[in-house]
C-alpha cells in the first residue's frame, strides 16, 4: 500500500493505535467478532472502539467510517508517490546535466 502499517495513515485522523487497528479491519469488511479474534478483544470492546471512532471522524456508520478511512489512505498512498515521482523526476535532471556537462568537457 506504501505505508509500513495499514493504519498509520489513519492515525492522521485522531485516532489511538488500536482505533486505527479496528478501523482498518472495519474497512476490510470484517464484523466486530472477527476484529475482536484478531485482535484479540471483545466484541463489545469493538463496538466500543468504534463508538469513539464514529464520533472523532463525525459520522454514523460503520460504512461511512470506511469510506472515510479509505479516502484518507488513498490521499496518503497519492502523496507518497507524488514524492517519489518528483524526487526521480530531480535524479533524471541531474543525471541529464551531469551526461551533457561531461559530454561537453566541462566536468
Amino acid at each position: 500500500m506504501g505505508i509500513r502499517k495499514p493504519h498509520a495513515a489513519l492515525q492522521q485522523l485522531g485516532l489511538t493505535r488500536r482505533e486505527a487497528e479496528v478501523l482498518h479491519w472495519v474497512t476490510e469488511g470484517k464484523t466486530n467478532p472477527e476484529v475482536g479474534a484478531i485482535l484479540h478483544v471483545r466484541p463489545c470492546t469493538v463496538g466500543k472502539l468504534l463508538e469513539r471512532i464514529f464520533q472523532k471522524l463525525g459520522v454514523h456508520t460503520r460504512t461511512a467510517a470506511a469510506v472515510r478511512a479509505t479516502r484518507m489512505c488513498a490521499a496518503a498512498v497519492l502523496a507518497i508517490s507524488l514524492a517519489i515521482m518528483a524526487a526521480e523526476m530531480v535524479a533524471v535532471s541531474l543525471i541529464v546535466y551531469w551526461v551533457g556537462g561531461v559530454s561537453d568537457g566541462a566536468i
